[in-house]
């Protein structure tokens, strides 16, 4: 099968609802995956850290290059594609999440953030089995709020843009409830909770 060259950019994301409140100065974590895209090559991953505001579109559509560039990967044949997003969170556990699922890269290529300091940057794990260290780094830390996937196949496409859905991918409790004034969750698992559309082009390799 012909190999062919997709280069994946991330246009806008909307989250409705994040779950729980937080301090000014936290993110959330926009992380993207590709799902089998060449023989033994089962997932390809990018993380992107932004503040997303409740009912707010984020668009990245007019940022530089660097900023909203994902993948430019080979791949051969239809592959999935996931979009994932963390709650809100502080600089100093957003980098304990991403040390975590990608320690080679970060501590060696790019600098951990000073206490403080948004991380606002791309970190991307080029490993075969990556997928298990996203679900499980830090998992009492971090939580996902949002969810959604679909499918490209370089073989009929050659450029478009990708619309995905999230949905809250577990329930969110807002804490504080006891007894009969229990409350009702913030986020229900399956609840419809933004919108991810990333822009694609796939060439020959």
């Amino acid at each position: 099968m012909r190999r062919r060259v997709v280069t994946i950019f991330l246009d806008e994301i909307l989250v409705l609802e994040n779950g729980r409140a937080d301090k000014d100065e936290s993110e959330n974590v926009v992380i993207v995956n590709l799902i089998w895209p060449r023989p033994m090559i089962d997932i390809r991953s990018a993380a992107k850290t932004v503040r997303l505001e409740d009912g707010a579109r984020t668009n990245f559509a007019a940022s530089p290059f660097f900023e909203k560039i994902l993948f430019k990967e080979i791949v051969s044949g239809p592959f999935g594609i996931t979009v994932e997003v963390t709650e809100r969170q502080s600089p100093g556990i957003i980098a304990q999440f991403l040390s975590g699922i990608a320690p080679d890269l970060v501590t060696a290529a790019i600098p951990l953030p000073a206490a403080g300091e948004p991380f606002r940057r791309i970190v991307r794990v080029g490993v075969s089995g990556a997928g298990e260290k996203w679900k499980y780094s830090t998992k009492d830390q971090i939580i996902r709020i949002a969810f959604g996937h679909g499918v490209i196949d370089p073989q009929t496409a050659t450029s478009g843009r990708l619309e995905l859905p999230m949905i809250a991918p577990e329930t969110i409790d807002p804490g504080g409830s006891t007894g009969r004034t229990r409350r009702p969750p913030v986020l229900v698992k399956g609840q419809p909770n933004g919108q991810a559309i990333l822009r694609y082009g796939i060439e020959d390799d």
